[in-house]
């Protein structure tokens, strides 16, 4: 794996920003789209959290590895469990699913868990209206 990857900070088809949460940890983390962000907010209010990761490393993967993959997040919990997420439109997961089974594969061999969550999961019953009152 290689080391963290910078998050684009311009682009005309993303909304990118910084989430601080002195409370939780000292580095702000980073996102580059409105689903991310809503994913944070979720996470920060998820007991047991205790860190989370924007872009933590890059795997390589393919039967050449010439291939890399970026997660999203790394989320650490209180129990010492850690998650590899993905955060992805669930229009689009379908894209990728070979890609991410490949890469399930070679991090469930380095103890990580890997996950994709929708927009579907995020905006569950309402919920970002919530948190964003919470999290004011």
């Amino acid at each position: 794996m290689k080391p963290k990857r910078k998050v684009i900070t311009r682009s005309p088809h993303r909304t990118v920003g910084l989430v601080a949460c002195g409370w939780l940890q000292k580095e702000v983390i980073e996102y580059e789209s409105q689903l991310e962000r809503r994913f944070i907010q979720r996470m920060l209010l998820t007991p047991g959290v205790i860190r989370i990761i924007d872009q933590p490393f890059t795997v390589t993967y393919g039967e050449e590895k010439d291939k890399s993959y970026t997660p999203d997040f790394l989320v650490e919990f209180s129990s010492g469990r850690t998650l590899i997420i993905e955060v992805k439109p669930a229009v689009f997961v379908y894209k990728s699913v070979e890609m991410f089974n490949q890469v399930s594969s070679i991090l469930k061999q380095r103890t990580f868990s890997f996950h994709v969550v929708t927009d579907d999961m995020i905006d569950d019953a309402g919920l970002p209206v919530k948190i964003e009152l919470l999290l004011r």
